[in-house]
């Protein structure tokens, strides 16, 4: 299998920065933690830099309807506290485009 598209460090570099989505990041962990959408976005910035190589799962291209044309995203099962978060996200423009940041089967 190969390994990710992006570099930890990389995503580590750009995490304080990242651009969060909302329907499927920001909105998913302000339900689980009961906080602002502002506390969501440094849970999620915070808990990016923790990713290790070993919760990496794959790659993929995502359809051009659900992110930029073209953007390749890495997807990682990281867990914290006793949850287990999937953790979606790409680089686009030098930016880090959090796509997805939920509880493992939370997929409504």
């Amino acid at each position: 299998m190969p390994g990710p598209e992006y570099g930890l460090d990389r995503v580590r570099e750009l995490a304080p920065k990242a651009n969060v989505h909302r329907k499927r990041a920001k909105d998913k962990v302000r339900g689980f933690l009961d906080c602002s959408e502002r506390e969501a976005e440094v849970y999620i910035r915070r808990e990016l830099t923790k990713l290790e190589p070993g919760q990496y799962k794959e790659t993929r291209e995502m359809p051009d309807e659900w992110a930029q044309p073209g953007l390749v995203l890495d997807v990682y099962l990281y867990a914290n506290d006793d949850t287990c978060w999937y953790v979606k996200f790409g680089i686009y423009e030098e930016r880090l485009e959090l796509i997805s940041f939920h509880k493992e089967g939370d997929y409504e």
